[in-house]
């Protein structure tokens, strides 16, 4: 079967960073533009997408929109002070409200941003960098990064967990004088179990929980499996091992379950690029939070399977969650084209995330091209869906493209087309740019690891306003009609 040299190094690898989506702690219940879940929550992060509203806030019941279809403009450029030493510096990136934080897939290295007071701009270095006290080269830290408010996670599937080389996840904590200078963490995060193999080769976070994949051999050679970390009451500090290692129903040799992870409130969900027992398709799990929370190894709840998948389409490469919607990325599935990739959108069903489900719609390019890989990243809030294509052949400029997706009025159904494609002002060949994506409202980040030989990342803003023209996410801007 055909292969590229980026599908090759993907595959190797594991199949790029898992992008998850980010906690938006001045929105809850959903995108700003749908107002039936429109619902403020001031500050209050851990019940995002649940549609919970804090004692002595209003509902709101009659928000309208200034703009209902946002667009992204390109606003800054991330580069490393260090030029990123051909470190694929993009590979990873991850974004919570005014901080970005970019990882390399190479040279063990992870950056910190902070949007400047004049506002994202021009090209930008780090503010600071995010360095394991314990860290040795090879270690691959920063081949996947979260970031939650002012904790930052970098994963080192490489490095010397519970034993040498099982891999392990690092948390960093803002000082009190901010993020600058280098910056070591504050707690690490092991698996307890001695099969752990590649610790943090993906890795989500809210303010209340982590989820790192990996590829142990429990069930057979890289099988994987997912672990659950939830914040220490007395906080992030130390050596932590897991509450809770998440495994499916029907572990299978070189699944890669754990390749993708992703998690919002009380629901995680991990791809599997080549699970299935039947010709390895490509799945996804979701798992539920039981009352008495993570703990011991667990099965999944629910089974996410494309409706039209075939071999090797690695479905599960990439996967999102916002609410009670999921995105999985299926980047070398041919819908149009070969390798053209694909994404597929799953809802929770009334009855909740149960059983063996099919997608609810399914995301395509409207002109689709040979080894677009559309799907190689995704992220998701609410109603809107980014999905990367970061081959050299996405289209005939021969650079990478993210495609914005819109939930149409009529819901997530069928075949479904972008609404834009955003691409990098200075983009170039083989530049990869979408190779990784996150979003926090109204910030987009793209990660473009072969552009300007290192590798670089980009800011996008949207240019969407409440209607009363304050911008989304000042939470003094909110109109609302108390009943």
């Amino acid at each position: 079967m055909w292969r590229t040299a980026l599908v090759l190094a993907c595959v190797i690898a594991g199949f790029g960073p898992a992008v998850t989506a980010e906690d938006c702690p001045e929105i809850v219940g959903g995108w700003p533009y749908s107002p039936a879940n429109a619902v403020a929550q001031l500050g209050t992060l851990a019940n995002y997408g649940r549609g919970a509203v804090p004692e002595g806030n209003a509902a709101i019941e009659n928000a309208s929109w200034s703009n209902p279809n946002p667009s992204f403009s390109e606003k800054a450029k991330l580069l490393p002070s260090d030029g990123g030493a051909v470190g694929r510096f993009g590979f990873s990136v991850a974004v919570s409200q005014d901080v970005v934080v970019v990882g390399q897939e190479f040279n063990d290295g992870c950056f910190v941003f902070e949007r400047p007071p004049e506002g994202w701009s021009g090209t930008l270095n780090e503010v600071a960098q995010v360095f394991p006290t314990s860290g040795t080269s090879g270690d691959r830290f920063g081949y996947s990064v979260a970031v939650v408010d002012d904790v930052v996670f970098v994963g080192a599937f490489l490095a010397d967990g519970m034993a040498p080389g099982t891999g392990a996840v690092y948390v960093f904590e803002r000082p009190p004088s901010g993020w600058v200078g280098t910056v070591t963490e504050s707690a690490v995060l092991v698996a307890s179990d001695g099969m752990s193999e590649s610790l943090g080769v993906s890795i989500a976070a809210t303010s209340d929980v982590v989820v790192a994949g990996s590829y142990d051999n429990a069930h057979g050679y890289q099988s994987g499996a997912a672990y659950v970390f939830p914040r220490p009451v007395s906080g992030w500090s130390g050596q932590i091992t897991e509450s809770a290692r998440l495994e499916p129903s029907d572990p299978t040799e070189f699944a890669f379950f754990g390749c993708a992870v992703a998690v919002d409130a009380g629901t995680i969900v991990v791809g599997s690029h080549h699970g299935g027992v039947s010709q390895r398709p490509g799945v996804a799990y979701v798992f539920e939070e039981p009352p008495g929370g993570w703990a011991g190894t667990m099965s999944e709840s629910a089974k996410l399977q494309a409706s039209d998948v075939n071999l090797e389409d690695f479905f599960g490469a990439s996967a999102a969650i916002s609410g009670e919607t999921v995105v999985v990325g299926s980047p070398e599935s041919s819908t149009g084209a070969v390798g053209s990739g694909s994404a597929y959108v799953f809802e929770e069903p009334p009855e909740g995330w149960t059983g063996v489900l099919s997608e609810s719609a399914k995301l395509v390019a409207e002109t689709p091209t040979i080894v677009d890989l559309l799907g190689y990243s995704v992220a998701a809030a609410g109603d809107l869906v980014f999905a990367g294509s970061p081959s050299p052949f996405a289209d005939g400029t021969e650079q990478g493209r993210v495609r914005v997706y819109e939930r149409p009025v009529g819901g997530w159904a069928g075949v479904v087309t972008e609404s834009s494609i955003l691409a990098a002002s200075d983009g170039h060949l083989l530049n990869t740019f979408g190779c990784s994506v996150a979003y926090s409202d109204p910030i987009l980040v793209v990660g473009a690891y072969n552009d300007a030989t290192n590798g670089s990342a980009y800011v996008f803003e949207s240019d969407h306003l409440f209607s009363d023209s304050f911008e989304s996410g000042d939470t003094s801007a909110w109109s609302t009609t108390v009943p």
